[in-house]
């Protein structure tokens, strides 16, 4: 509660968008929704995203349950988080999809708030993306490779649990998944969506760079917790870094607005360049 309360302070002050975590534990009991609303309480203007997992529709989470989800939080928007990875790895996972496509399309012509769909660290291929065009949500966030490895973080607990299989299968699929950059640049030269960019992004200079690649906005979670675990005034320090960041970089080019960042010319290198010329983006 302490994490949100902080995060959602920050939110509003500084008018950021703000993701709450699977909100599921939070249909469980009172005092666990609490852990979510107090967002809301922190934030009361802020733009904030409800959460539930494709495990969590595929299990048949009525459409009663997801307004539930919204009305805890007072959503702006709802994000349906797909981690098929995790799942598979996690000791007490929930590897369960079938059905979740139809599920979604019955969410967007149900729900009259904006639905996303975002991946958990394993990027979107261009063909996802097309079909998740197909289901007429509003946005698309990445959630490339190259930050946190879920599998890594379910691999370690696996060891801890003494659960080889899984332990091997962390090993295994550890890297699994799409760079960030490289999935920005497939689903963005793929669909007419908004897209989001997530997945390994920690400051300033980062977020422009996606900015330039066609994101229509960037997400970050780890420094932001990081911070926020910490202090108040360390959660203030790190937004007021990331700020400074950005705005050194549209000095250095010459832009006055976010906006002017898309027109940019770029030059992509090294194994980046590979990827996408292989993939024809």
């Amino acid at each position: 509660m302490k994490i949100n309360s902080r995060l959602a302070k920050i939110a509003e002050k500084y008018r950021l968008g703000m993701g709450l975590g699977s909100q599921r534990a939070g249909l469980k009991s009172q005092s666990l929704a609490e852990t979510y609303s107090i967002a809301r309480k922190n934030a009361p203007s802020a733009f904030l995203i409800a959460n539930i997992g494709g495990p969590q529709l595929s299990e048949g989470l009525d459409l009663n349950s997801i307004s539930d989800i919204i009305s805890m939080i007072e959503a702006n928007a709802l994000v349906i988080h797909l981690n098929p990875l995790q799942e598979l790895i996690q000791p007490e996972g929930e590897p369960k999809y079938k059905g979740v496509y139809n599920k979604i399309v019955e969410i967007k012509d149900k729900i009259d708030i904006p639905i996303i769909v975002k991946e958990v660290g394993s990027g979107i291929s261009k063909e996802v993306a097309l079909k998740l065009e197909k289901a007429n949500i509003d946005s698309i966030n990445i959630a490339g490779s190259g930050g946190t490895s879920w599998a890594g973080v379910e691999r370690i607990r696996a060891g801890q649990l003494k659960n080889s299989l899984k332990e091997h299968l962390g090993d295994l699929f550890w890297d699994w998944g799409i760079p960030t950059a490289q999935s920005l640049i497939e689903v963005k030269s793929s669909v007419r969506l908004p897209v989001i960019a997530s997945g390994g992004i920690r400051n300033g200079l980062e977020i422009a760079k996606c900015l330039v690649l066609g994101a229509s906005m960037c997400a970050l979670a780890y420094p932001f917790l990081k911070a926020a675990a910490d202090s108040e005034e360390a959660l203030l320090e790190f937004v007021n870094f990331l700020f400074t960041e950005l705005k050194s970089v549209m000095f250095l080019t010459g832009t006055s607005y976010i906006s002017q960042l898309a027109s940019l010319r770029y030059i992509l290198t090294g194994e980046l360049a590979d990827r996408v010329n292989k993939n024809g983006c």
